[in-house]
């Protein structure tokens, strides 16, 4: 996984973020440019109001908008999700 300063990612059932360039748990709620909000218990706060939790491994990368959840393909176990990313900034 490549590290970027500001990622948050879904890591052992925690939220953690990199800061300085390490792996730390995360100490307050983000707020992503389209108004989603990632909370520290790893609750997602969509625009629009909606709420979710983000998945095992699952990735979101400072400076991008959250992905349209109506079109996101239907989420696998966790088990499936291990390792994954779902907001790849490239």
């Amino acid at each position: 996984m490549d590290m970027q300063e500001g990622m948050m990612t879904m890591k052992e059932g925690r939220v953690m973020t990199v800061q300085s360039g390490e792996m730390k748990l995360m100490e307050e709620e983000v707020t992503m440019q389209d108004g989603t909000r990632i909370l520290m218990d790893g609750t997602v706060v969509m625009a629009d109001g909606s709420t979710r939790r983000m998945a095992e491994g699952e990735t979101f990368y400072p400076g991008n908008k959250a992905p349209d959840t109506a079109t996101m393909p239907a989420m696998g176990s966790a088990e499936e999700m291990t390792g994954t990313e779902t907001h790849d900034p490239s």
